[in-house]
């Protein structure tokens, strides 16, 4: 088969523990599923979730113990973070019943969900997609994933994130509306989450490390 120009490389995560890696088919995310945040955006985090994608070209790997970096995106002065647990599905289907999805699971990774808010927000007003806001490029960093296994599925685990990032107008932001710069960028699972405010854009930097501990 000849193309008239190379097509991409396959998107691919490290998987930890082996050589191989996991490719990437798309991000399909799962939106307003955090009550917390969703309360933050205005809502009354009672909506039932819903989704959307991101291409799998706007993955950033951060790989095994390096730390990856991306540039301030253009067109927003409202940069905001939020850190997901990211599912690896490695076995597809339809109709799964909830007992059984698990074994549709390879693995799990963490992530971040970047958004230009301030172009999201505006879509929203005019009934249009996100896309704009949610996928440009760069807009979904990752670490490596790490595997599932039976002794996963039977206990709970610990997850420690480590990331900041920085938004350019979150300080102005927050005194206008009456909320907190905190409250601007939401870190999802338990862990730290620093946040950096600025006046002129920064670059936000992703620590691809973690421990993952069973008791």
């Amino acid at each position: 088969m000849r193309f008239p120009f190379p097509p991409p490389p396959t998107v691919s995560v490290p998987v930890i523990g082996s050589d191989a890696r996991f490719p990437v088919h798309r991000v399909y995310c799962v939106g307003r599923n955090y009550e917390e945040h969703a309360k933050e955006m205005g809502f009354t985090g009672r909506e039932p979730p819903f989704f959307f994608l991101k291409p799998a070209d706007t993955i950033v790997v951060a790989e095994t113990g390096q730390t990856a970096t991306i540039p301030y995106p253009s067109l927003t002065r409202n940069l905001h973070h939020e850190v997901e647990l990211v599912v690896a599905i490695g076995q597809g289907g339809k109709n799964i019943r909830a007992a059984d999805a698990h074994q549709h699971i390879f693995g799990y990774a963490v992530g971040l969900d970047m958004t230009r808010r301030d172009l999201q927000t505006e879509m929203k007003k005019q009934g249009r997609p996100w896309c704009i806001g949610k996928a440009f490029d760069q807009s979904a960093p990752i670490g490596p994933s790490r595997r599932q296994t039976k002794r996963a599925t039977s206990h709970r685990h610990r997850f420690g994130f480590r990331s900041t990032a920085a938004t350019a107008s979150a300080a102005k932001s927050a005194s206008s509306s009456g909320t907190s710069a905190r409250s601007l960028s939401t870190c999802r699972p338990p862990g730290n989450c620093s946040q950096a405010t600025s006046s002129t854009p920064a670059r936000p930097r992703v620590w691809p490390r973690w421990s993952v501990a069973t008791p």
